[in-house]
């Protein structure tokens, strides 16, 4: 039995109930597709788990905002966007802790920040993570801590004097 390529046998994917409150044919509901490749990769392991939220919620917001006009691959993700539309943050500090995560480790792109504007943040999607190298991890890693250290240090000297 051979499959043959055309409209007249393509069957139309129906979502299951365990992957949406709307089962059956198509609603046009946004959704976010992780690749496999990026779970596995050293840079997503790095994350924390906020921020992995953060970034699903950064690429169902791709797909399912509204662009502007904006050119492919850019989406609006403000603070109404964060604390209204989904509910996520509470603190707009984490919300900068997560998403300057996803800059860092190369997921996300800061296209225009709107803070001193009053203006919308525009980001891109990067594809920077593919190119970390474990042991550049290793080393941002190791600087990090060295950092915190010192900064511990210099905490309690301040504090005996």
């Amino acid at each position: 039995m051979s499959r043959t390529r055309g409209s007249k046998n393509k069957t139309t994917y129906e979502r299951k109930s365990y992957e949406t409150k709307k089962p059956g044919t198509k609603t046009g509901e946004p959704f976010a597709a992780i690749y496999s490749s990026m779970l596995g990769s050293a840079a997503w392991e790095q994350l924390s788990n906020n921020a992995r939220v953060l970034y699903l919620y950064m690429k169902m917001q791709l797909f399912g905002g509204k662009r502007d006009g904006l050119p492919e691959g850019q989406f609006y993700f403000n603070r109404a966007t964060y604390t209204k539309t989904y509910n996520l943050y509470r603190n707009p500090n984490q919300f900068y802790k997560d998403r300057d995560l996803l800059v860092y480790w190369g997921f996300i792109d800061v296209i225009e920040c709107g803070r001193t504007t009053r203006t919308k943040n525009i980001y891109q999607f990067s594809d920077r993570w593919q190119n970390i190298d474990i042991s550049e991890v290793e080393k941002r890693i190791e600087t990090d801590k060295r950092r915190k250290e010192a900064r511990k240090q210099a905490q309690t000297e301040d504090e005996k004097s």
